[in-house]
């Protein structure tokens, strides 16, 4: 078969690299259709290495991964279909950009959501110790004054004890 230079796109050194392949430049019709061949097992291997999982920081990071090896998979398609068509090519890389554009922008979304989070537990442990010790000294203050309130009561017996005694003593002295 003859080379169509103008029709075949190269492999992307990132792309190539993490579909584990090398370049393509200056291949023949015949050389990238045999590589189509073989496409299904290396996104199998690219993509099946994900194992979503753990705390939601690790989590995102694995996604955001994960979603990187998808790009380098669904960029190598790209080009593939472009040996075929260029208007598909075209299409497919308008949709992977706007497709793109919507991951980074819900990853981005989610890193500030986290760290807002972060931010909002750490006020609230905040505020709790705050209003802990503020509740320590409110009742500090409150056993004072049942203190206080105690000792008068007793002084109040002791002044109606002493009145008791002084009318006694008044009547027995008439």
């Amino acid at each position: 078969m003859e080379t169509r230079p103008s029709r075949l796109r190269p492999v992307g050194a990132s792309t190539s690299a993490a579909l584990g392949g090398a370049g393509a430049a200056g291949m023949t019709y015949k050389q990238h259709a045999h590589d189509m061949q073989f496409m299904g097992g290396w996104i199998g291997t690219v993509t099946g290495n994900a194992h979503p999982g753990g705390d939601s920081d690790s989590h995102l990071e694995s996604l955001e991964s994960e979603f990187k090896r998808h790009e380098a998979c669904f960029l190598e398609l790209q080009n593939q279909a472009g040996v075929f068509s260029d208007k598909l090519q075209l299409l497919m890389g308008k949709l992977w950009r706007h497709t793109a554009t919507l991951l980074r922008g819900l990853f981005r979304l989610n890193r500030t959501l986290v760290e807002e989070k972060a931010e909002l537990v750490r006020k609230a442990t905040e505020m709790q110790a705050e209003m802990g010790t503020s509740k320590d000294q409110f009742l500090i203050e409150l056993e004072s004054v049942k203190l206080e309130l105690t000792m008068a009561r007793a002084g109040l017996r002791e002044r109606d004890a002493e009145i008791i005694s002084t009318k006694r003593s008044t009547k027995e002295m008439r």
